[in-house]
């Protein structure tokens, strides 16, 4: 309990320290449980049960209602991240794109070498933000990361194993946030 006093409510300091003794017994003093006819608080034994149970509810509520909060603040970013996975694909196909005989100019290094930081960099700024790339190439096939294009047959492979990735799929912590785009092995 604390008690709130103005200066002049103060007349010598012998009252103030009983007051600031006092404060301190009240705050270590042990809580009792209440009785039901100490205080109308308590509600009458036939609604004891309804008491307990919207007691109970509302606890519930509450735990819920913080878990959702903590759940949209660790996922807020879903809208942009997948925004910038187009970005991050088209820095990734821009790399892919130069001809094997203009990679040895030296005019053209400065380009390749900003495109190729460029995305280094995007790439690492997902992952502190908790986006991490899906390894499928090779993987078994999962409909919960991986949707397929089309399936191809090849020898000595295993059939529903992922041949080729078209587009990279993406988790937002363990969340799905982008399937990856697969071509399968035909049985």
């Amino acid at each position: 309990m604390t008690v709130f006093l103005k200066e002049s409510d103060l007349h010598s300091e012998k009252e103030w320290s009983a007051e600031k003794e006092h404060d301190s017994e009240l705050e270590s003093a042990e809580v009792l449980p209440l009785e039901d006819s100490d205080t109308e608080s308590v509600p009458q034994p036939e609604f004891r049960d309804q008491w307990l149970r919207a007691l109970a509810e509302m606890e519930n509520l509450r735990q819920r209602l913080e878990k959702e909060k903590k759940e949209q603040v660790r996922y807020a970013i879903r809208h942009f991240a997948k925004e910038m996975l187009a970005v991050s694909d088209n820095l990734e196909r821009a790399l892919k794109s130069i001809p094997e005989h203009l990679l040895d100019q030296e005019s053209i290094q400065p380009l390749i070498q900003g495109i190729s930081l460029t995305y280094q960099e995007l790439e690492k700024t997902l992952e502190q933000f908790g986006i991490k790339k899906l390894s499928a190439l090779g993987e078994s096939f999962d409909p919960h990361y991986h949707q397929v294009v089309s399936e191809r047959e090849e020898e000595g492979c295993t059939p529903q194993t992922v041949l080729q990735v078209l587009q990279e799929g993406y988790l937002l912590h363990d969340r799905l946030l982008r399937p990856a785009l697969v071509v399968l092995c035909k049985k």
